[in-house]
């Protein structure tokens, strides 16, 4: 029987682990989300990826790019995941973007979009969960200052320079819908940014647009919060599929010339891989951190939800 272990910090014990892991641990696995849009026969385009249980089901991809600025298409199409018998699922909604009526426009606009009142994450959310489902209700909401927290401040800065953001707001709603196979509980996330027309533009308009929304569905008393925050948090970007997104702007532009900056920046490059984090030592095993609480890679690259508490804060504070 392997014994326990002690970090530097002396307080540190955990095990024994005769699994190598602690009991009623679930395994993950790391699932891509590709763009259909954006792939071709032989070259897949993943938009991202999630660390989900290894014994659940993806669906294949779905259509993530979009061409027009506006965009009401969450109902239409999403990324799923579930469980083997399909009882449980999560969704990725792709983004959505909206005209907001305000009182300086006075009728002139030089925007094309829907207009909508949805001026925060909360009302999105509403607006959102009426639409996927007909028969939602009992609406519970919060909101997420802790989604918010983790953009650095040099990210926002550069929100409101350059992207002319006015408002940012995170929330989270609880709510319940009936289906064929009978009530369900589900948990709808995102994020909402409200951005101004750029200085010198005459008509001032004003957008919201929602980052990728998550939705939660669980038969009725069943939903897991904490596995379903895990699935949130583990998601991980590919910065190529951005560039790739910008490199169609630029060609459905059809710029005449390039400068060299421009020239440059069209080079290929290719997509990203999940960074491995800090190695910690327990139960005579090496574990990496994931950046998501009691989610461990382990050295074969094997990832593990341990139950909350089966390794202690104190463990790696080196």
């Amino acid at each position: 029987m392997t014994s326990p272990v002690s970090s530097a910090a002396g307080d540190c014990a955990v095990g024994p682990w005769p699994a190598g892991i602690p009991d009623g641990s679930i395994e993950f696995a790391e699932y891509q989300i590709i763009d259909l849009a954006m792939s071709k026969p032989g070259e897949q385009m993943p938009w991202g990826s999630v660390l989900a249980p290894a014994d659940w089901t993806a669906s294949q991809g779905m259509r993530w790019s979009q061409r027009t600025t506006c965009a009401r298409n969450a109902q239409n199409d999403r990324w799923t995941i579930e469980t083997p018998d399909g009882s449980a699922r999560i969704s990725l909604l792709p983004p959505e973007a909206w005209k907001i009526p305000n009182r300086f426009s006075g009728g002139s606009t030089a925007s094309s979009c829907e207009a909508r009142t949805d001026g925060g994450a909360e009302l999105f959310l509403m607006d959102l969960a009426k639409r996927l489902e007909n028969s939602a209700r009992g609406f519970t909401s919060r909101d997420r200052l802790d989604i918010l927290a983790t953009r650095s401040p040099e990210d926002a800065q550069r929100a409101r320079y350059e992207n002319f953001e006015i408002g940012i707001s995170a929330a989270e709603l609880s709510f319940t819908f009936t289906s064929g196979a009978g009530p369900r509980d589900a948990l709808l996330v995102s994020i909402v940014t409200i951005t101004e027309s750029a200085p010198g533009i005459p008509e001032r308009d004003v957008h919201g647009s929602s980052a990728v929304s998550l939705l939660a569905s669980f038969p009725a008393g069943g939903i897991d919060q904490r596995l379903v925050e895990t699935i949130r948090r583990s998601g991980f970007a590919n910065s190529n599929w951005h560039w790739k997104q910008w490199q169609q702007r630029m060609r459905d532009m059809k710029l005449a010339t390039m400068d060299d900056t421009l020239k440059a920046a069209m080079a290929e490059r290719t997509n990203d891989v999940r960074p491995v984090g800090k190695a910690h030592s327990f139960a005579g095993r090496t574990f990496t951190t994931t950046g998501v609480p009691d989610l461990w890679r382990d050295s074969g690259g094997r990832y593990f939800l341990f139950p909350a508490g089966a390794v202690p804060a104190v463990c790696t504070v080196n």
